[in-house]
């Protein structure tokens, strides 16, 4: 299956909240990790904040041929705090929150961040350390019905992800070619100036 990942469009605010309550309401289910009061308060509570929020968090959905949206991730715009992950559930087990996780994490590296931090529900902890998140410790919050939603938060550093690409055999080639381009162009500059 192909997937494409890219910015969400303000159009699909409401297709994304629509897949984020099928995503809660069907895996916590399935999971039996939250009662059916957290569940259902949880649901209306993540629809506000993804309408509240929709301003200051950047979305990257994943868009899967003929299939729409398929998944989505949320990252601050703040901070390095990922706002949570959600894929369908018929598409789970494909790679697709994966890959979203490693765009967003890019997207973190670009803003110079160095590390990312997510206060994850309990049924997804197991997802994000088997991509190299590590436990920091229990948490939660509050709903807005006084309900209590307790999680996770959990860290990754991200220079470890630019420390594993330069051990690559290649990198050395490569900074060993951009050195030597640069020292033959100084070598050249420096010959112009003293046989002028």
């Amino acid at each position: 299956m192909d997937v494409s990942i890219r910015v969400a469009q303000a159009a699909e605010l409401e297709a994304i909240i629509g897949l984020q309550t099928l995503a809660l309401v069907r895996v916590s289910a399935g999971c039996r990790k939250y009662n059916a009061r957290q569940v259902d308060s949880l649901v209306r509570g993540q629809a506000v904040a993804r309408r509240d929020c929709w301003s200051s968090e950047t979305i990257l959905v994943a868009e899967a041929d003929g299939q729409g949206v398929v998944g989505f991730i949320c990252l601050s715009n703040f901070d390095a705090m990922i706002q949570g992950i959600f894929v369908h559930p018929d598409f789970m087990g494909l790679g697709i929150g994966g890959r979203l996780l490693m765009a967003i994490e890019q997207l973190g590296l670009q803003r110079h961040f160095r590390e990312m931090v997510v206060m994850s529900l309990i049924e997804a902890t197991g997802f994000y350390e088997r991509h190299g998140y590590v436990r920091q410790g229990s948490t939660g919050f509050y709903t807005a019905e006084d309900v209590w939603i307790p999680c996770q938060m959990l860290r990754k550093e991200l220079d470890r992800v630019v420390k594993v690409e330069m051990t690559d055999p290649s990198y050395g080639v490569v900074v060993r070619f951009v050195v030597t381009i640069l020292l033959v162009a100084l070598v050249i500059v420096v010959l112009k100036i003293f046989f002028k």
